[in-house]
Order: C-alpha cells, then sequence, then structure tokens
C-alpha cells in the first residue's frame, strides 16, 4: 500500500531513548541506590503531581526538583541527579536512528518534555542536527494526549512544509493514550514496541 506521507514526528522516552524497563524509568531506579531512598517515594515527591506544571512550561523544573530532594533531606544530591537524568546520552537507540536516516522525509521530535530537558537533548544530544525541529511540551504549553498539543505541533509542520493534511504525518509513540490522541487529531499514528513497528510500517506505506 502506497501513501502521501509528508512528514514523521517521534517521540523521545521510549522510542528515540530507551530510558523505560517495564512501567519504570530506569534512570529512577538508580536513584534508590545513590541516595538511599525508596523509588515510590522520590516518584510520590518529584514525578507525581509536581512536574506536570514544567511539562507545560508553568513551573522551572530545576527549582522543583531542588525544592523535592529538600524535603527528603537530600538537596546536596540535586545537582548529581540533573545531571543524571539530562544525560542519557548512552540510552540513544541506534537502531531506531539509523531507520530514521533511511526515510527521506522531514523528521521532528514531538515529547512531553520540560524546556530544561528538552533543550539539553535537542542541544546535548545530536537532535539539532537530525531532525527539523522539536515539538515539546513545555514550549507548547500542551502536553500529549491533549488536542493542543498537536495543533501546536501540525502547525509547526505547517510552518515549515507549507500546506500539509494531518493524514500526512506518520507518528510513533510508546504511549497508547498519545496515539488515541494524535489519531482523533488525524495523524497516522503507530504504537511504538521496538525499530520493528516503525520498520513495518515504512514497509507497507513503501517508505523504504
Amino acid at each position: 500500500m502506497s501513501t502521501s506521507a509528508r512528514a514523521v514526528v517521534w517521540d523521545v522516552d521510549g522510542v528515540l531513548l530507551g530510558t523505560y524497563d517495564g512501567t519504570h524509568r530506569l534512570y529512577i531506579d538508580v536513584v534508590e541506590q545513590k541516595l538511599g531512598v525508596h523509588t515510590e517515594i522520590f516518584h510520590e515527591k518529584i514525578w507525581d503531581g509536581r512536574y506536570e506544571p514544567c511539562l507545560i512550561g508553568k513551573a522551572n523544573s530545576k527549582d522543583m526538583i531542588y525544592d523535592a530532594l529538600a524535603e527528603i533531606g537530600k538537596e546536596e544530591h540535586a545537582e548529581w541527579y540533573l545531571n543524571h537524568w539530562l544525560n542519557s546520552k548512552d540510552e540513544l537507540s541506534e537502531a531506531t536512528f539509523s531507520l530514521k536516516n533511511k526515510v527521506d522525509l522531514p523528521h521532528y521530535l514531538g515529547t512531553n518534555q520540560c524546556k530544561m530537558r528538552g533543550t539539553y537533548f535537542w542541544e546535548n544530544l545530536g537532535f539539532k542536527d537530525q531532525f527539523m525541529g522539536m515539538f515539546a511540551s513545555g514550549f507548547l504549553g500542551a502536553r500529549k494526549p491533549e488536542v493542543g498539543f498537536f495543533e501546536a505541533a501540525h502547525a509547526g509542520i505547517v510552518g515549515q512544509q507549507g500546506e500539509v493534511q494531518p493524514e500526512e504525518v506518520i507518528f510513533f509513540d510508546d504511549m497508547l493514550e498519545n496515539i488515541e490522541g494524535a489519531k482523533k487529531f488525524g495523524w497516522k499514528a503507530f504504537h511504538f514496541e521496538g525499530v520493528e513497528t516503525a520498520q513495518s510500517v515504512f514497509e507497507r506505506l513503501k517508505l523504504l
């Protein structure tokens, strides 16, 4: 089956970066060993609710992390955690990047990231050299699976590529709720379960 495709949008965590192992982030699991704090307590302090405003650009993630660690008496480790959280370069999926480079279309990032982490990825992981642009929730003011995220991201693609219909955008994400949000907007969205997912999609759409 052939298709009209004008752009590909990739999620970051769990797709381009292998930072998930089941339902647990690998970089959070290390915290238990380093700080002696149970992962669930750390999750509650930082990731359960407190991080949400950062994801849509309404709070500063660095300040949030420092405050959260201070509350559990671990503020001296705040800088270490920031570096650990940001530096995921070793987890880059080489197989996915190799496949991406075979598809002759504009490629973009579509990710739920605060401004700090999104900027770090773009500037330090080589993303700015391999992608046409990054749509990060912290800069868009909306997060996946909200329609506002996809509206803003699609407007960014149109701004660069000219008139592009939603059904001409291919999207990969490892979270089912984000796939559903993208489909409702009209993107061709696929649940990413490994590089084989993207390989199969590109072959079916005759893009390889």
